[in-house]
């Protein structure tokens, strides 16, 4: 089924996309590898958890499994998404399903799916 999508005349689309950066950047609570970041929020005096993810280096799956257990869901959306831009889960197939774990637990059924189908 066709559907028409009506889109907005942008008169100043450099500056509308400077304005929209800066709105989002306000919400922003973690900070991500690919400068997206989470806007999700953590709550009043939790600090957010920092997990190392890099591309040279294997990560510790025990040592994820406790931070997944005790981290701030923020965090742990953070860690999901720089996880997948070091590591390619579909060669990995033990932190496939810790990260499929963590996402079910937090609510997260369709991410969970697509990271389950990569």
């Amino acid at each position: 089924m066709a559907r028409r999508v009506e889109l907005l005349d942008i008169a100043h689309p450099y500056r509308y996309v400077q304005q929209v950066n800066t709105e989002r950047e306000q919400h922003l609570t973690v900070q991500t590898q690919d400068g997206l970041s989470v806007t999700a929020l953590l709550h009043e005096g939790e600090p957010h958890e920092a997990f190392a993810v890099h591309k040279n280096e294997t990560l510790d799956l025990k040592a994820l499994r406790s931070y997944l257990d005790r981290a701030p869901d923020a965090s742990k959306l953070a860690l999901f998404r720089d996880i997948q831009m070091n590591v390619v889960l579909r060669s990995e197939d033990e932190l496939c399903v810790i990260i499929v774990e963590a996402m079910l637990a937090m609510g997260l059924p369709d991410e969970a799916v697509r990271i389950e189908s990569m």
